[in-house]
């Protein structure tokens, strides 16, 4: 008997439903992995004690920033995606939250490399691209917000010299970064045919026959 030839949406949503069900099996895995990590190496009783001395608010204020904190992120995320390609928000959520795990167990961000691929449901190379792009925005906002922060405490607390340096630095390094993802996303062509004039001129036709071929 053949099998019916399933359309485009009935394709997506079969493998938005394995998508959702192979996240969920690896996040139980990860949260196990950092769960076994964590009485490995932690003194529950000491803990225990430690959390026993402290008062009940001071305990419900990390934990409401925490609630508060990982949708907005999602929700951020999703919104960085380019409309015609934004994944949904229990999507960005819960790939968000796998990564977040994979980054406390594993070294080198692994959980962003792990995010690339976990959103793109296909795993296709497109597609993945794209969710590194979306990482590098995310990355430099959070770098601007940093700077943000520490602009308001030069303000508030007058830090020493070092900090100032260390700001200056950040605010060239992320404002630049800015900067470029501007032009990228409003002056693309110009970037391209500038790369061209400079690869010609290095003699580097490779490189810019490869970026014909990326256009």
């Amino acid at each position: 008997m053949p099998r019916p030839i399933l359309n485009r949406n009935q394709r997506s949503g079969a493998l938005g439903r394995r998508f959702r069900a192979q996240s969920a099996a690896l996040g139980i895995l990860i949260g196990l992995g950092c769960l076994a990590i964590l009485l490995r190496q932690v003194d529950l009783k000491q803990s225990w004690n430690a959390l026993g001395r402290l008062k009940g608010p001071f305990l419900v204020v990390p934990l409401v920033v925490f609630v508060v904190n990982l949708p907005l992120r999602a929700l951020r995320w999703q919104l960085i995606f380019p409309h015609s390609r934004r994944p949904g928000l229990g999507a960005c959520l819960i790939v968000l939250g796998i990564g977040n795990m994979a980054n406390f167990l594993l070294p080198g961000r692994a959980g962003d490399i792990a995010r690339c691929v976990l959103l793109g449901p296909t795993g296709s190379l497109n597609e993945s691209s794209r969710v590194l792009a979306t990482l590098a925005v995310e990355k430099v906002l959070d770098g601007l917000a940093l700077v943000g922060m520490v602009l308001f405490s030069v303000w508030a607390l007058r830090p020493p010299d070092w900090v100032l340096d260390l700001l200056r630095v950040a605010i060239l390094l992320f404002g630049g970064a800015m900067v470029l993802l501007v032009l990228l996303r409003y002056q693309t062509r110009a970037l391209i045919a500038y790369l061209r004039r400079a690869f010609r001129l290095l003699r580097l036709s490779s490189l810019e026959r490869q970026l014909d071929s990326a256009r």
